[in-house]
């Protein structure tokens, strides 16, 4: 009898476990963005918001970027080949969190739930960084720089 009431409250910890919010970036940010767009169409979204509170820039890099290319983005070498799929995969945008010179977190955004591949400048200071949503390409919300 104590077996089956170890093992059925083990089960419960565990389905309980994953009902906790991701400590991954990058669901947390990909969550949040699609959140944004289901429950808050058309309004601005804070990019602020999203991450840790560590960050003081966030840039965008467009698919098949290759590390010479996002250097010239952010300023410094960071080997986004290895750590990423950017280079081979159009179906993303990596979002990368920075603070001072070095990359503090990073997200594989799926382009279908929110694209940056539009967003002028490619990086943004946490204080400035309000992007709008707009109707883009392929039936995809695009977020711009609000104006």
């Amino acid at each position: 009898m104590k077996q089956s009431l170890f093992f059925v409250g083990f089960c419960l910890l565990m389905t309980c476990a994953g009902c906790v919010g991701s400590k991954d970036p990058q669901v947390n940010v990909t969550a949040a963005i699609a959140d944004h767009l289901q429950n808050q169409p058309g309004q601005p979204l804070d990019l602020a918001t999203l991450g840790s509170d560590e960050w003081q820039k966030i840039c965008v890099l467009n698919p098949y970027t290759v590390n010479t290319e996002g250097a010239k983005i952010l300023g410094f070498n960071w080997d986004f080949e290895s750590q990423s799929s950017i280079k081979e995969n159009d179906g993303i945008a990596l979002l990368v969190f920075v603070k001072d010179q070095s990359v503090v977190a990073f997200a594989e955004h799926p382009r279908h739930k929110g694209d940056f591949t539009s967003l002028k400048p490619a990086c943004l200071n946490r204080d400035d960084a309000v992007v709008m949503p707009k109707k883009g390409t392929k039936d995809w919300i695009s977020f711009v720089k609000e104006e």
